[in-house]
């Protein structure tokens, strides 16, 4: 057998490894890198405008926030109308800021308030199309913040058409990603 060769009892041995660390709560497998960013959104003109608030996927927050919060503080999200002071750190610009994350009774949607078109729309000047991304560190009890990619921009070039006779105003379009 060729030394790069992997025999049949090998794969075997292998698939059993996996399965046996799965039963147990284990894994000798090497992750170099995991993906932060589990709430991503493309933001809606309605993330952006007066109601001044983003509002976040139900399943996402009960996935990735909601079991990380200790008792109390869930308490003050699904109940309290004020909602939980939270720590957003923008990881772009090395910035903190303070929102609250709450829970809409009446959407039973979750949201964050009080400073998002001033603190993160403005200042970032973020537009629809814009996506973002966030995950709750556990570590320092807040949400993480980036930018992951700005929307693809329209700009207008005018230009003059001259012929003999007439002028032609045009309009050329071109796409422009950030």
């Amino acid at each position: 057998m060729h030394p790069c060769t992997i025999s049949s009892c090998s794969v075997r041995s292998f698939i059993f490894d996996e399965e046996h660390e799965s039963r147990i709560g284990v894994s000798t497998k090497l992750n170099l890198f995991t993906y932060p960013w589990n709430i991503t959104k493309i933001l809606a003109p309605s993330d952006l405008g007066h109601l001044s608030r983003l509002l976040v996927q139900t399943r996402l927050a009960e996935r990735y926030v909601m079991p990380f919060l200790d008792d109390a503080s869930r308490s003050e999200v699904i109940v309290n109308p004020e909602g939980l002071r939270v720590s957003v750190w923008d990881c772009d610009t090395n910035s903190m800021h303070c929102l609250v994350f709450k829970k809409w009774a009446t959407s039973k949607s979750y949201v964050l308030i009080n400073h998002w078109t001033k603190d993160f729309v403005r200042r970032r000047e973020l537009a629809a199309g814009d996506e973002i991304g966030m995950c709750w560190g556990s570590f320092y009890s807040r949400f993480n913040f980036s930018v992951l990619k700005r929307a693809s921009t329209i700009i207008i070039q005018e230009y003059a058409d001259v012929d003999a006779d007439h002028v032609h105003d045009h309009h050329q379009f071109i796409h422009s990603p950030q």
